[in-house]
């Protein structure tokens, strides 16, 4: 038992202290304007840096996101230690068309860094 618990330490470790993917810059799609409706994220990635902290988000093609979800496994149940949950995670960009996600979830929780698990409607889609 002791044995496991070493190795499960040294892989949140290792999860820990690996290198992250970071794109300085994710503009959403410039196709023509469509209704709005339910997309999923394309990526999750750096957003901006401010008061000492990398900040991170799932970035979609459209404006104004509300209703947002965790569709990876464990759905929005897996997030709910996490900022009081994906319901309260908030939105960014001139656009918010970012969805603002903890450092602390993407860290502990690796899936988190794929954009398709995110879900969102949003009032314009592009």
């Amino acid at each position: 038992m002791k044995k496991i618990c070493y190795i499960v330490i040294g892989i949140l470790l290792v999860l820990a202290l690996s290198p992250l993917p970071i794109i300085v810059s994710a503009s959403p799609q410039t196709s023509a304007p469509q209704a709005g409706g339910t997309i999923r994220a394309h990526t999750v990635a750096f957003t901006h840096h401010a008061e000492g902290q990398d900040h991170f988000g799932a970035y979609f093609s459209g404006k104004e996101g509300y209703w947002q979800h965790y569709r990876g496994f464990g759905g929005d149940a897996i997030t709910a230690p996490f900022s009081g949950g994906i319901a309260n995670w908030g939105w960014w960009g001139t656009f918010y068309h970012v969805l603002a996600v903890p450092k602390t979830f993407l860290y502990l929780y690796p899936p988190a860094w794929t954009g398709n698990n995110y879900e969102a409607t949003f009032i314009v889609i592009w």
